[in-house]
């Protein structure tokens, strides 16, 4: 599940979670996080989106996996309409 996060990514969202960034109301700002490092605000982000991108890429065959056994869309999303005619090309 952690396979490819670096050190400063896991440390970003070590910090994040300790700060209550990720409640709502949200605990802490980007901003207030990355005071608390020697990095710029920036660079604090960068590191905790590359690794909330690479934990959802991670966990991602598990959520269409349970996402596909509900038998109701809870969403409402539309589905992509699938048209049996068939469409000749010159």
């Amino acid at each position: 599940m952690f396979a490819g996060l670096t050190d400063r990514q896991l440390a970003a969202l070590r910090l994040a979670l300790d700060n209550s960034y990720y409640t709502q109301p949200r605990g802490a700002s980007t901003k207030e996080l990355a005071e608390q490092t020697n990095i710029a605000r920036a660079t604090f982000e960068e590191h905790l989106r590359k690794a909330e991108n690479k934990l959802l890429t991670n966990v991602e065959p598990f959520i269409r996996l349970l996402t596909e056994s509900q038998a109701s869309n809870v969403l409402g999303t539309r589905q992509p309409s699938v048209s049996s005619e068939t469409v000749e090309i010159d």
